[in-house]
């Protein structure tokens, strides 16, 4: 009712003119001469943020299962839609590639799926021996260093339930997940393995992601 009269006294001294008045809420309300009005596209009613909530967990035996991967890191960045190159994600399809090739390889067999599994994947990116590999986990490497250092990137760390969070303003971001407590022999990841997701904030809505970090 407060914010009513508020309204009614700066529509009585706007008649005859257009104006722009503020709200008790702090929102900017453009005043016409038909006494009606609209927020402006500048208002605090025009940037309600959006907000990502992650829940990180990790392979810990056959008996418990997974527990939350405390004190892993997040990092968080925005991405432009039209160039996105999921980097991380086709990493993780090369190496399930190269792992499945060498069991072949041990086993003296090649299995029903090898040429779907393993020789697609294998040449869509180029990677005939170790060394292409090797040059593919690099610019692994370069992605998530890049992705770290980048403008206005938001770095976090998994609370002691496995949940992070963060408000977010509507556009596409990648969250890169550096697990604390899976270690990785492989040079693309480091010290620990490296997962990611591609995700859309719009209208302020909340987006829920998962990543599990599995015992391979």
């Amino acid at each position: 009712m407060k914010k009513l009269l508020v309204l009614l006294l700066l529509f009585t001294s706007s008649i005859y003119a257009q104006e722009i008045a503020t709200t008790e809420n702090g929102k900017k309300v453009f005043l016409k001469k038909d006494r009606t009005y609209e927020f402006l596209k500048n208002s605090t009613a025009e940037k309600t943020k959006g907000e990502v909530k992650g829940m990180v967990t990790y392979f810990f035996n056959d008996n418990y299962g997974y527990k939350p991967d405390i004190g892993s890191e997040v990092i968080i960045h925005k991405v432009n839609k039209d160039s996105l190159h999921d980097v991380i994600n086709e990493f993780q399809d090369v190496k399930s590639a190269i792992r499945l090739k060498k069991f072949y390889e041990k086993t003296g067999h090649k299995g029903k799926y090898y040429d779907d599994i393993v020789t697609s994947v294998l040449k869509k990116h180029n990677i005939n021996e170790d060394k292409d590999y090797n040059e593919f986990c690099k610019n692994v490497i370069s992605h998530v260093l890049l992705s770290e250092y980048s403008n206005g990137v938001i770095k976090l760390s998994v609370d002691g339930n496995g949940v992070f969070e963060s408000e977010l303003e509507d556009g596409f971001y990648e969250i890169i997940v550096k697990s604390k407590n899976r270690s990785s022999l492989n040079t693309a990841e480091g010290l620990n393995k490296v997962l990611n997701k591609i995700i859309e904030v719009k209208n302020g809505d909340t987006v829920n992601v998962k990543f599990e970090f599995d015992k391979y």
